[in-house]
């Protein structure tokens, strides 16, 4: 059988092969290069993580899915309230960084159009999963500041790097990126003195910049630090076995 994985955002569709080669889609311009993925690839079925009712439609058009929810057989339970409404991305997330045997109490930080930081505690010989926190990422954030104010339209190219912005579009930039930056730093701080967390997993490329940064590694609170940019292949490979998919 002709398996992928396919991670369905806000923005892009994310699908992974067996052999963990990484393919993006995004739904503005690239709906015929999916197409040619489609008829390239040939896939049998696809195992599904959506946030997207718009992403899941444009791909159940070209082949069989199997959609994940929070009652499928994740490696850890679930303390959190509403649990049908839980983004699956974040739990597919987290079985992927138990998979790559994480085992104790950890954070996973994955930034795209928006930010998730979640937390998983061990109790005793239990995965717990004890919820978390979204954040509009910087994308979001332009985007609202320039639909509801003044501020002439510049596109956000995160090309500051400084404290203060001496101009218009640096003091927006540098704004949003220090906001997220030392803001969730201060969450994860926060997070590692209440929890005892050990280790801190950044995912997806949008989080490379909070790995690469000088500003955010001094003064954190956890010395366990990783960059997986797709965990969430590794969750989707451990959800396969679970289920007895292949």
């Amino acid at each position: 059988m002709n398996l992928f994985f396919a991670d369905i955002g806000n923005t892009a569709i994310k699908i992974y092969g067996q052999d963990n080669s990484l393919f993006f889609f995004s739904y503005m311009d690239d709906e015929d290069k999916l197409e040619q993925f489609f008829y390239s690839r040939k896939p049998d079925l696809f195992l599904v993580s959506s946030v997207s009712g718009y992403g899941l439609d444009i791909l159940s058009k070209y082949t069989k899915l199997i959609k994940i929810d929070y009652k499928f057989p994740f490696s850890f339970e679930l303390d959190i309230e509403n649990p049908e409404t839980v983004g699956i991305d974040r739990l597919v997330n987290i079985e992927g960084a138990l998979a790559k045997g994480n085992m104790a109490n950890f954070i996973v930080i994955d930034a795209g159009s928006a930010v998730t930081i979640d937390l998983l505690c061990r109790d005793k010989k239990n995965n717990i999963f004890k919820g978390g926190l979204i954040i509009p990422g910087e994308q979001l954030q332009y985007k609202v500041l320039m639909a509801n104010t003044c501020i002439p339209e510049f596109g956000y190219q995160r090309e500051c790097r400084d404290i203060l912005g001496r101009n218009t579009r640096q003091a927006v930039e540098n704004g949003i990126r220090n906001c997220l930056l030392y803001g969730i730093k201060g969450i994860v701080n926060k997070l590692a003195e209440s929890y005892r967390v050990s280790t801190l997993i950044l995912a997806g490329g949008d989080s490379f910049p909070l790995y690469d940064s000088r500003e955010f590694r001094e003064g954190l609170g956890i010395k366990n630090v990783f960059y997986e940019e797709k965990l969430a292949y590794f969750g989707f490979q451990s959800i396969v076995k679970k289920i007895k998919l292949v």
